[in-house]
């Protein structure tokens, strides 16, 4: 067995010790499980990071049975192809150092493990259009997205958060393998816990080649499970253990390490299983009972997976409010598929 292997069992049996699941049979849920706790309501309602309205949601959130949360603050970008300094928010509605502080506390006070990802917002694009057009330009912008980086990294460590993020979704720059091993090491330097790279559901997270370089194998799980419109609850299963005893499975083998889901879900609408990564607004009609199928179909593909360190489900909102009657949402709250959710992370809620 090489050491790099040892120490990613190492990991894992580190997180099952100080987890509820460490007591449960392998088909139980796995040792961390949470969500994507999103910065929400600031605009008018109130309840974004650090308010009394995200402390009440994290409640309802720590009752489905999670024993983790993944805290996400955002970076803005204009251009993709320009680098340029990345901006920390400062803004007192936005999610400022002291939001997203007061936040990894509230968290750390309800015995949640926090994973810290933070994430670049390309205007009109996503992470994967960053691309640059010559080595100059990619050194100057790794220069930026170091220093932006390392600002969180040193936040994680401060706070005692126990995985940090190194990036997300950059599938344009995830070619540039040791620019990322470079700022691995760079990260290290200032974070002590676990390492991941949050990948691309589509072909990026087969191409990656500095999982190495991290301690976890991180996954933005938006497969389709099937382009059937009508499909049934088996096609829908097969199509989960296809993406994730298949393809996701393959994955822990070749990079020797646990992999963390860490984003994955569906939204209300009709079918949300042809187009996971689909966007709440874009749903022509809503049918939450969908949602709780598809959701159904990747928990059954999971169940007992011996590679899974953990899932983080996109997404639980910080201002708790479930959607209106009628109305399209990515999440699960307040939805059939929470109840989906909570009967799988059931016994870790009845022991904790």
């Amino acid at each position: 067995m090489s050491l790099r292997l040892r120490n990613a069992l190492g990991l894992l049996a580190g997180l099952l010790a100080c987890s509820p699941a460490a007591t449960e049979s392998p088909a139980g849920p796995p040792a961390l499980r949470g969500f994507n706790f999103t910065h929400e309501g600031f605009r008018g309602g109130g309840g974004g990071y650090g308010t009394p309205e995200a402390a009440l949601s994290m409640d309802h959130m720590v009752a489905t049975g999670a024993n983790a949360v993944a805290v996400v603050p955002y970076g803005f970008i204009s251009d993709p192809v320009q680098p340029a300094p990345i901006r920390i928010p400062r803004r007192g509605d936005g999610e400022s150092d002291a939001r997203v502080r007061a936040t990894i506390r509230m968290a750390r006070e309800r015995g949640l493990r926090v994973l810290l990802k933070p994430q670049l917002w390309v205007r009109g694009g996503w992470p994967g259009d960053i691309r640059m057009a010559d080595e100059d330009a990619w050194g100057r912008f790794f220069h930026h997205y170091g220093e932006w980086i390392s600002h969180y990294a040193r936040m994680a460590a401060s706070e005692g958060v126990e995985i940090f993020s190194i990036g997300v979704e950059m599938a344009g720059a995830s070619h540039r393998t040791e620019e990322w091993r470079a700022l691995a090491r760079r990260v290290r330097e200032d974070f002590r816990g676990s390492l991941v790279y949050s990948a691309n559901w589509y072909q990026e997270y087969e191409q990656v080649q500095f999982w190495d370089a991290l301690d976890l194998a991180g996954v933005n799980a938006y497969f389709p499970l099937t382009r059937s419109e009508d499909a049934s609850d088996e096609e829908l299963g097969r199509g989960a253990e296809e993406h994730y005893r298949g393809g996701v499975a393959g994955l822990a083998r070749r990079s020797g390490l646990p992999v963390l889901l860490t984003e994955g879900g569906f939204g209300t609408s009709a079918g949300p299983w042809r187009q996971p990564h689909a966007s709440d607004e874009e749903a022509l009609a809503v049918d939450a009972r969908d949602q709780a199928r598809a959701y159904a179909a990747v928990v059954g593909a999971l169940e007992g997976q011996p590679w899974l360190a953990g899932v983080f489900f996109w997404k639980w909102p910080s201002h708790g409010r479930a959607a209106r009657p009628g109305r399209a949402s990515f999440s699960p709250l307040g939805q059939p598929a929470e109840g989906v959710i909570r009967s799988w992370w059931s016994p870790a809620a009845e022991d904790s």
